[in-house]
């Protein structure tokens, strides 16, 4: 009589190997969606802080580190990084206790807007909201 055991154990040696393989794979597995998320994420709170600062001079505010932070309710430790962050890339200056858009940050932060303005026209077409 043929037991069972050895079988469910070959069996679940596979299935185990399979699912590292998926996690594993190269550029399309798991770990490289995980990393691709983070990716994306981090863009997009860039690009927040870039809108955010592109609106607060264009209506003439002062854009501080602390108003950052709240807009985009992080604490300060966090924005004090982003902004270290988009001076490292050149978008912003800081100046003075204040963050100013370079050229270069005001330009990307104009696209950031226009891109975002053709978005919700296209939803409010498709969507008729």
């Amino acid at each position: 009589m043929v037991s069972i055991a050895p079988v469910m154990a070959l069996l679940t040696g596979l299935l185990i190997s399979i699912v590292l393989m998926w996690f594993l794979w190269p550029g399309k597995g798991g770990l490289a969606l995980l990393a691709k998320l983070s990716h994306n994420n981090e863009r997009a709170v860039l690009e927040d802080a870039l809108k955010f600062i592109f609106d607060c001079e264009y209506h003439k505010l002062n854009c501080d580190i602390n108003s950052l932070s709240g807009h985009l309710n992080m604490t300060i430790d966090k924005a004090g990084r982003l902004v270290n962050r988009l001076t490292e890339l050149e978008l912003v200056t800081v100046g003075n206790q204040t963050v100013a858009l370079t050229d270069t940050g005001r330009s990307y932060a104009l696209r950031i807007v226009r891109i975002h303005r053709i978005w919700e026209r296209y939803l409010a077409d498709q969507t008729s909201l």
